[in-house]
């Protein structure tokens, strides 16, 4: 019968948790406590609604009885490792990550977190160690590529903090953008004038890094800077045979934006010069302007941006030069 009010009371005060109703999801954990002692995930449990209610000693009292009580378990470890990093205990954070790591070798956010309390000690090699074990075992996480690249950005590495933050871009760009160049976890930033600030430092030191012209150009789509975009993605294109498509169509979108928008006023003949110089292939225009035919509510623009690629796919054909 015990065991059955231990369940219980476990299950519902996980059940408070989730619509964060934190007291009754205390004394519920607390019940099971008093029925059994000596189960460790309660003490767990209960640790971490402690933490979230800014109780950290409690908290961490209880994390330890939940690791004394099961050695084995990772989690209790593992949170009490997040704890010490918030409370910036960064090397009793580091222990307990380690205790993780060592228990479990495919942790993935255990080499994260251990590689953000390094990179937050400034031991950057280290660091770097962990966030590239991490992305052994999940090449897909985003967020570990951006941790990498900071910690790079930190060395002045700049070649292989824009490698990571270009392969992160690939899932989710606005995100990426918002947060490179700045602390583990910290994605307070709104804006991406951090990540053009960081972009510019790159070209003071190696004017050369044709994907940071793709990412500045990106940062200044987001911001509408259409003008400075197209200007970035030029950069990008005269100095990388390899450009893919994603710039491709950004530049186009760019074009079009501009090209909709009464509040500039670049003449369109330049900008068909433009465009006939950097999109390279018929076939990319055939594919792409459905995509953008889609997006565009003017019908007067709508007229003038088929009009415009017809006479582009012959300029194209004929290699002659296009005329108003």
């Amino acid at each position: 019968m015990d065991s059955n009010y231990y369940s219980a009371y476990l299950n519902r005060g996980i059940a408070f948790k989730q619509i964060n109703r934190f007291d009754e999801s205390t004394e519920d954990y607390s019940r099971a406590i008093q029925i059994d002692s000596l189960n460790p995930e309660a003490y767990n449990n209960l640790g971490t609604i402690l933490k979230i209610q800014g109780k950290t000693d409690d908290a961490i009292r209880c994390y330890l009885i939940s690791i004394e009580l099961n050695p084995t378990d990772i989690y209790a470890c593992y949170n009490l490792g997040i704890l010490y990093d918030d409370q910036q205990r960064y090397n009793e954070a580091i222990q307990y990550y380690t205790i993780t790591i060592d228990r479990q070798p495919d942790f993935t956010e255990g080499y994260n977190n251990r590689g953000c309390a390094f990179k937050n000690l400034k031991e950057y090699d280290n660091a770097i160690v962990d966030f590239t074990t991490a992305l052994q075992i999940s090449p897909a996480n985003q967020q570990i590529l951006i941790n990498r690249g900071n910690t790079f950005y930190s060395q002045g590495n700049f070649k292989a903090a824009i490698s990571d933050y270009i392969i992160a871009l690939d899932y989710n760009p606005g995100f990426v953008l918002k947060n490179i160049c700045r602390g583990c976890g910290d994605t307070v930033n709104t804006t991406y004038d951090s990540a053009i600030a960081f972009l510019n430092c790159c070209f003071l030191n190696d004017s050369s890094i044709s994907p940071a012209y793709y990412m500045r150009g990106l940062a200044n789509f987001y911001s509408g800077n259409y003008e400075h975009a197209i200007s970035d993605l030029e950069h990008c294109f005269s100095r990388s045979q390899d450009v893919n498509e994603k710039g491709r169509c950004l530049y186009v979108d760019c074009v079009i934006r501009i090209l909709s928008d009464s509040k500039y006023s670049i003449q369109k003949k330049n900008l068909k010069e433009i465009i006939r110089k950097n999109i390279q292939t018929i076939q990319f225009i055939e594919r792409i302007l459905p995509v953008i035919l889609s997006e565009i509510s003017d019908v007067n623009v709508l007229k003038e941006v088929v009009r415009f690629s017809k006479r582009l796919s012959n300029s194209l054909v004929t290699n002659s030069t296009l005329t108003d």
